[in-house]
């Protein structure tokens, strides 16, 4: 931390970069490229702005955030003594459009119709077993159910629908949960949430050229 008599400001310097600028109003920020945790960290010592990456780990997407609002972040903004940066501009965000999944949660709503009652009355409470179906197989299941019109299913019929599911963490197996998986201890409204769940997944990918996303442009 020095001062620069010429411009009436401290600066501070991490490396070759003066990251952080500090007038008696305002602080001007600059990551000079290396925008690492470590350079934030620094950063941060010195001036109160808050960044964040809402989408990911993209750096050209960190917004800058005070309250419940946010505009996006570029190195040599401005922000005021209490970190809130002093010209505001949209921000991109991805939201699902209104009314897109309509047609799969009509789906799931005629599926649990027809398995809630039962599942209530504890029916399927003692079903074993990780379930191995894909994701797919029990959308088409979901489909088969309710487009059938016979009054009854066997319990074995409807089991596939209660079977637990691998806990699974970066796409493979929660080892540690394994044995508590195969008891048949979990709720089996749980368990039916579960697989409609990953029906959802794959009818999400069926329409994923579809209109499911819009990105908006919003000042926050």
């Amino acid at each position: 931390m020095f001062y620069d008599a010429h411009h009436d400001c401290y600066l501070h310097k991490h490396h070759n970069t003066i990251t952080v600028e500090i007038y008696r109003d305002k602080f001007v920020v600059n990551t000079g490229g290396w925008d690492t945790k470590t350079t934030w960290e620094f950063i941060n010592e010195w001036c109160p702005i808050r960044v964040v990456t809402p989408l990911g780990n993209i750096r050209e997407h960190k917004v800058v955030v005070w309250g419940k609002h946010m505009t996006p972040y570029h190195d040599g903004i401005e922000v005021d003594l209490y970190g809130v940066p002093l010209v505001h501009k949209p921000v991109r965000k991805r939201r699902a459009i209104r009314g897109a999944r309509k047609e799969f949660y009509d789906l799931a709503a005629q599926v649990r119709k027809l398995l809630m009652s039962r599942a209530m009355v504890g029916e399927f409470d003692h079903v074993g077993g990780l379930s191995t179906a894909s994701d797919s197989q029990y959308l088409a299941a979901m489909r088969t159910l309710v487009a059938d019109e016979r009054e009854w299913w066997s319990t074995d019929d409807l089991r596939s629908f209660f079977r637990p599911r691998e806990i699974l963490a970066f796409g493979r197996p929660r080892y540690q949960y394994q044995k508590l998986l195969e008891q048949p201890m979990k709720p089996a409204i749980d368990r039916l949430d579960s697989n409609i769940n990953a029906a959802l997944r794959a009818w999400e990918y069926e329409h994923s050229r579809g209109l499911l996303w819009e990105t908006v442009e919003v000042l926050v």
